[in-house]
């Protein structure tokens, strides 16, 4: 019988517990990276003029990139996927990313996508991560999340 023990150490996304968290980095294999898909139009709450999306793109930039977690590979939960799909229909992402014109803008030419679509919106975010991603030899995979969802997180735990 195969034993497999996981440790799963939460450092918090605050910013003022960022500094704790080199202490955790040492023998890690992987990184579970949350974020939240709805956060694309919310302020840190600790700092009122920061994006939250925006931070964790920074954030995962700079957990992607250290040394410390060159031989680490990243598992990055895109949750709170069904309130973003509300989300996206009142509130576009645009006017919180001035970049964003939809995914199809590369699959149609001269054409841009739906501003409103869970899926290029969902695409766009996932695409922002990836190239955030520098090494050629570290592993990032995304799943999309609802996390008070059990069977789904079954599912994705079980992949």
């Amino acid at each position: 019988m195969c034993s497999n023990v996981v440790h799963f150490i939460d450092v918090s996304g605050l910013k003022h517990h960022r500094k704790k968290w080199l202490q955790y980095f040492d023998d890690c294999l992987a990184v579970v990276f949350i974020v939240s898909l709805a956060s694309y139009d919310q302020m840190m709450l600790e700092d009122s003029t920061s994006n939250r999306m925006k931070d964790a793109l920074d954030l995962f930039e700079f957990i992607c990139n250290n040394e410390l977690l060159a031989k680490s590979d990243v598992i990055v939960f895109l949750n709170k996927f069904d309130v973003f799909k509300k989300k996206i229909q009142k509130t576009p992402i645009r006017n919180f990313f001035p970049d964003y014109n939809g995914m199809q803008l590369y699959t149609m030419a001269n054409s841009e996508g739906d501003p409103n679509s869970y899926s290029d919106g969902l695409q766009y975010f996932k695409g922002k991560f990836e190239s955030l991603n520098l090494s050629q030899s570290k592993t990032v995979s995304f799943h999309t999340t609802q996390c008070t969802n059990t069977s789904l997180m079954k599912k994705i735990s079980a992949d």
